[in-house]
């Protein structure tokens, strides 16, 4: 069964409203308004009301916002979905690192020897976006580690590319990860391609350097030969 994949507690200053079938909150000056992403059971997006305290969330996409670094990208991004984690793995000579951010700062990035077991968080399966509403029914992950119900576990997973800047490079991938099966539309792809986006700037700030050849990158071309691969692990 696909469940609503939202966080279950806000910040105190905040109050969440599902804009389909909520009632009217009587807390005007601090109301968050969440907007579908399509049917039942659907990733939600959180947006600050016009006029509501814009200090809680970073909102990166429509604000002015100079320069956000890794951090503040996968924050907002926990924040705008409110999936249990999300993070950003980056390719290096040995293996890959990753950083991390979990809601509310409540589920932990898993061990290195579950990372280094599992087939979630690494380079990107694929040059495109790749969506997994229930890793669970997968004949290939669900035998993975990180993939189950339990509390270390998850079922909903997506990735997506982060592009170098002269277009031939993959720099890292951008992972959304949460324990309930998930859907997600064209408008929360579309969302998370911009922010894979963004996340190209910050890591080469956060590289101090503007050249991706001189940066650890994977080829895109080696990418594009995993297509097979990707779609085994969606049947």
């Amino acid at each position: 069964k696909m469940t609503e994949c939202r966080g279950t507690s806000l910040p105190q200053a905040e109050r969440q409203q599902c804009a389909a079938d909520s009632k009217d909150d009587s807390h005007e000056n601090n109301r968050i308004q969440t907007r579908s992403l399509g049917v039942s059971g659907n990733l939600q997006v959180r947006q600050s009301q016009e006029g509501a305290d814009q200090g809680v969330t970073h909102q990166l996409l429509s604000s002015d916002h100079e320069e956000p670094g890794i951090d503040d990208i996968l924050e907002d991004l926990v924040d705008l979905f409110r999936v249990d984690a999300c993070a950003l793995v980056l390719p290096r000579a040995r293996g890959y690192e990753v950083r991390w951010k979990a809601l509310d700062g409540k589920r932990p990035k898993p061990a290195d020897e579950e990372l280094s077991r599992s087939r979630l968080f690494k380079g990107p399966l694929s040059t495109d976006i790749t969506i997994l509403p229930d890793a669970t029914t997968s004949h290939v992950l669900s035998r993975d580690i990180l993939v189950g119900e339990g509390p270390t576990q998850f079922r909903f997973y997506a990735e997506k590319p982060v592009f170098g800047a002269s277009g031939k490079t993959i720099l890292g991938t951008v992972c959304l990860a949460h324990s309930d099966a998930c859907k997600l539309s064209d408008e929360g792809i579309g969302k998370i391609q911009e922010y894979a986006s963004m996340m190209t700037e910050a890591v080469h700030r956060a590289a101090g350097e503007s050249n991706d050849e001189h940066m650890p990158h994977l080829d895109i071309q080696d990418v594009e030969k995993l297509g097979l691969f990707k779609q085994s692990l969606l049947t």
